[in-house]
């Protein structure tokens, strides 16, 4: 047990700075009890993962997800123990060639884990069917996720070194043993496709956590610093509200909350919707008196918002007939 002890304490190298500042999305705490970060942004975690992944195979992409929502490394020694807080399973690590068209079959599959998108959130949401570590992240390429379509067809713009994703084309892959399982499942890879495993070449130093340090000591010189580069990112939602911090201010107060699943296991599985706020009474609204030359796209403007958010709040059967006198719903702004 002691000799656990100071393994897991063993200094393999130096965090130059923290790799995630703002871990919980909205109250930025390192706690992930509202979203986390990591699941709507691209990361340092995330890229430090994938750039192991694609030296040691030589791949051209690789993916990976995060087994632990709150995943991060923090400025100081860099000990071993922090690796297994950064990749919790003793996955492997396996080479596969895939075909362009089921490398975008793969992502789509991925892209799934978000909720579709609708007018008034504020916030993305997981599908609480889909556990946390199976959204994988990719490296090596571009791309886009617009989860305002269905699943399936979300994953856009995608580039390789540069150039347009093409189906015919092979890549190579870099993935952990577990998700190679999965794609041989979806019949997206067979088994003749893998060129490269770490566990028949190298046994228990082809653990992915210990290719990290591996990598860490070998290639950073012990020096380990957060790069992200930002390679892809969410499009095709507006989640931009003047009420939008005044909500955030009520979560991180515990004056609401945002559902989980059933079985706890999956955070954030509802997104926080401006509208539903204010039919449901949580998100206080006040009231304007239309006056003589008011339109609805001037008292917008006065409360920062579009006229089409206002007329949906007011629900107007004309949203260019108002009449001075008329009482409209108007948010209630600190």
């Amino acid at each position: 047990h002691d000799e656990s002890i100071a393994d897991a304490n063993l200094v393999v190298g130096e965090i130059t700075a923290d790799f995630i500042a703002s871990p919980d999305y909205i109250t930025g705490e390192a706690k992930i009890s509202t979203m986390p970060t990591s699941q709507l942004e691209d990361t340092s975690v995330i890229d430090l993962i994938n750039e192991v992944q694609m030296f040691y195979t030589e791949a051209d992409v690789s993916s990976a997800a995060l087994f632990n929502f709150g995943s991060n490394l923090l400025k100081g020694p860099f000990k071993k123990k922090d690796v297994a807080f950064i990749y919790k399973y003793p996955n492997t690590l396996v080479g596969t060639k895939i075909t362009g068209a089921n490398l975008k079959k793969y992502m789509e599959w991925s892209a799934s884990y978000y909720n579709d998108y609708k007018e008034g959130d504020i916030t993305l949401s997981f599908n609480p069917d889909i556990r946390g570590y199976n959204y994988d992240m990719f490296s090596g390429m571009t791309y886009e996720v617009n989860p305002s379509k269905p699943a399936g067809e979300r994953v856009e713009n995608i580039l390789v070194n540069g150039l347009p994703l093409v189906d015919n084309n092979i890549y190579r892959l870099s993935l952990n043993n577990y998700r190679f399982g999965t794609l041989l499942g979806l019949e997206l890879v067979t088994m003749d496709d893998r060129y490269y495993d770490s566990y028949e070449t190298l046994q228990d130093a082809g653990r992915i956590r210990a290719m990290i340090v591996k990598y860490v000591q070998d290639e950073k010189g012990g020096a380990l610093a957060p790069t992200v580069d930002n390679n892809w990112k969410i499009t095709g939602v507006d989640l931009e509200s003047p009420l939008k911090e005044v909500i955030f201010d009520m979560v991180r107060k515990g004056e609401l909350s945002i559902p989980t699943s059933e079985d706890g296991r999956t955070l954030n599985v509802k997104a926080l919707n401006v509208y539903e706020l204010i039919d449901e009474g949580i998100l206080k609204v006040s009231t304007y008196v239309v006056q003589k030359g008011d339109n609805l796209w001037a008292i917008a403007g006065k409360y920062g918002l579009t006229w089409e958010e206002l007329n949906k709040i007011n629900d107007l059967d004309n949203a260019r007939l108002i009449l001075p006198g008329q009482t409209i719903l108007v948010p209630a702004l600190p």
